[in-house]
């Protein structure tokens, strides 16, 4: 190629280059830029996630009396609501749920006056200086009566190291199972530094010289005194039905001889268990077995504990509800 051809060539590159160039800029300035869609904010909308609000604290709508507003009181709002909380549910809590269902909307304003200490709180929102509703929070004498619940742990010691240690943080009420040996001796000690409690599980895995042996001699009356001495924190003691100890012809004496050191010992199928490996599968169960308790008594539930922390954001939908996540003996 000579150099007149050389130089053409160059000179053919640079104009389709400036033609391209040109082409993609216009290209560019002809694509609008995508503009986030905020929802509108209606009167509807406030008074629809105000009810959905209430009904995550297990609240009736029954609890709300409308009132209509005269023109001579107010011009923008056709009616007030007055809000019966039961006394256990506080105020703040209640508002902070309803604000936060109203983060995505833009141009809103609160404005919150306490009326009464504690029992009586005004709520007026503004959508671009228009208010466009008022609530008054009264609270009741009376309070939520819903079921107390146990969550006991199983595999704790199994689970990922991190998981550990984030659920002995977890400011919660939670029992862990151990099966008495020299590594759990040591544990136990570490489960209460972090204000959590222990319940031991006789099975067939028992070791490190806590074994129950299938006789009836004074070494399995040793063995089961220093199962008491040793564990002396525990807050309950639970047989597993499947094992041979409970199976076997020296069960009964196990049993008596727990009880003639003051110790109960139940039955593993006295607890109900969540025994799913699916994370909504598991929360399902919780909710009908919580529903299905009556208020006054205490729902024991066994649950695998890496499972426990992959669902643990349903305690917090049980307390809003009015369950109480607590501890307590078997």
């Amino acid at each position: 190629m000579n150099k007149k051809n050389i130089v053409f060539a160059f000179f053919f590159l640079a104009v389709l280059l400036l033609f391209l160039n040109i082409f993609l800029e216009n290209t560019k300035k002809a694509t609008p830029e995508t503009v986030p869609i905020i929802p509108e904010v209606t009167r509807t909308t406030l008074e629809a996630n105000l009810t959905n609000t209430m009904l995550l604290f297990g609240i009736s709508e029954d609890n709300i009396t409308v009132s209509s507003i005269g023109k001579t009181e107010h011009d923008s709002l056709p009616h007030k609501f007055n809000i019966i909380l039961p006394s256990d549910v506080p105020h703040i809590m209640m508002l902070r749920e309803y604000f936060n269902s109203l983060k995505n909307f833009e141009d809103i304003d609160f404005s919150v006056n306490e009326l009464s200490i504690n029992t009586k709180t005004r709520v007026d929102i503004f959508v671009k200086n228009n208010q466009k509703l008022q609530c008054t929070f009264i609270s009741d004498t009376l309070a939520r009566e819903y079921a107390s619940i146990v969550f006991i742990l199983e595999n704790f010691e199994d689970a990922q190291p991190e998981i550990k240690e984030q659920l002995l943080n977890l400011p919660v009420n939670f029992g862990i199972f151990l099966t008495p040996s020299e590594d759990s001796y040591t544990f136990k000690d570490e489960i209460t530094k972090f204000g959590k409690d222990y319940y031991l599980y006789i099975d067939d895995n028992l070791e490190d010289g806590y074994e129950l042996e299938d006789d009836t001699g004074n070494k399995l009356k040793k063995t089961i005194r220093r199962i008491k001495y040793n564990f002396e924190g525990f807050k309950g003691v639970v047989i597993d039905i499947h094992s041979k100890l409970y199976h076997s012809v020296s069960f009964n004496f196990v049993r008596d001889t727990f009880t003639e050191n003051g110790i109960k010992l139940l039955r593993s199928d006295n607890l109900k268990g969540i025994n799913s490996n699916i994370p909504e599968d598991v929360k399902s169960r919780i909710y009908f077995h919580a529903r299905s308790t009556e208020s006054d008594k205490i729902l024991f539930l066994t649950i695998d504990a890496e499972m426990f922390f992959a669902t643990r954001d349903i305690l917090n939908s049980l307390t809003r509800f009015g369950y109480k996540i607590i501890t307590a003996r078997l």
